[in-house]
């Protein structure tokens, strides 16, 4: 887990770890209430179950009569009650002051990164084949923009590559983040389409009818291919070339062929809103759409 997964995961939990604490000490029996258990213990078990829960085995300890319970609330004598609101207390400043120093961490981040998020590497030799096999997918296309990619963070056993685009005035990271979001619905359409052959041979089609549906459907996608890449070349290139129009497209495959292998690209935790809204989520890449109607009905833009 690297630091931005850290940082979603503790702002996202500690919250709820603001244990909802009532002291009733008029009575002859003091008592303590606590409130707010259900999303209290369901926190503290996934901050726990990924290793990002900053508290000792004295504080857990202090903190089972409450975490051992499936109730929303319950009533404790003065003495449990006092160890359990001072054990909550500081673990939850705790956890804060986890969260500023990851966060602090992150501001050192440069805007124009990408994050790509690996699937499993067996060794340093795939890494840097993957590592290279990145840079080439979105170093040729920027190359136009007066930009490169530079590997800004790469090590054996991390699960992530810091990708750093450097020149291009702002436009190589639009670039780059559009021909993510092309090849992540390249990607769904030919999922679409795996899908679709299967149930198509389970059915009792003719099998000539079968193939020319087929066919059909894989000419759609290299029709939004190419439309997709158009629609990127008039963006950002002035002049009219088809082999930039061929780069964009290959660009676009080579990303989408990272994509099936389950890798992820995330915008950096600095960049702008306008950036981050330009990278797909995901974890909805089944729900994800095409920006232009262009590349969703299939059609050849020429």
């Amino acid at each position: 887990m690297n630091n931005r997964e850290a940082f979603a995961h503790l702002e996202k939990q500690s919250p709820y770890l603001d244990l909802k604490c009532i002291y009733h000490g008029v009575n002859a029996d003091p008592s303590y209430t606590f409130q707010n258990l259900h999303s209290y213990r369901n926190a503290f078990n996934k901050l726990l179950k990924l290793n990002l829960l900053p508290a000792t085995d004295l504080t857990i300890s202090k903190l089972r009569l409450i975490l051992n319970t499936d109730e929303e609330e319950t009533i404790t004598g003065f003495t449990e009650g006092y160890d359990i609101e001072k054990a909550s207390s500081v673990l939850h400043q705790a956890t804060g002051g986890l969260l500023r120093y990851i966060h602090d961490k992150l501001i050192d981040v440069k805007e124009n990164t990408i994050d790509v998020k690996l699937v499993k590497i067996a060794d340093l030799e795939e890494l840097e084949k993957t590592a290279n096999l990145l840079k080439r997918s979105f170093s040729i296309p920027i190359y136009e923009l007066d930009a490169k990619v530079e590997v800004s963070s790469l090590e054996n056993g991390s699960a992530w590559i810091i990708l750093g685009i450097v020149g291009g005035t702002g436009a190589a990271i639009r670039l780059c983040a559009n021909l993510i979001w092309a090849a992540a619905v390249i990607h769904k359409k030919q999922e679409d389409a795996k899908n679709n052959a299967e149930y198509l041979k389970s059915s009792n089609i003719d099998l000539i009818i079968i193939d020319q549906v087929n066919e059909q459907i894989t000419r759609n996608i290299e029709y939004a291919k190419e439309g997709e890449a158009l629609s990127m070349h008039d963006d950002y290139f002035p002049e009219s070339d088809s082999e930039s129009i061929q780069r964009l497209k290959t660009a676009i495959e080579s990303i989408g062929t990272l994509i099936e292998k389950g890798v992820e690209f995330y915008p950096s935790v600095q960049a702008s809103e306008e950036i981050k809204s330009l990278f797909p989520d995901f974890k909805l890449l089944n729900l994800i759409e095409a920006k232009t109607k262009l590349i969703d009905s299939g059609e050849n833009k020429n």
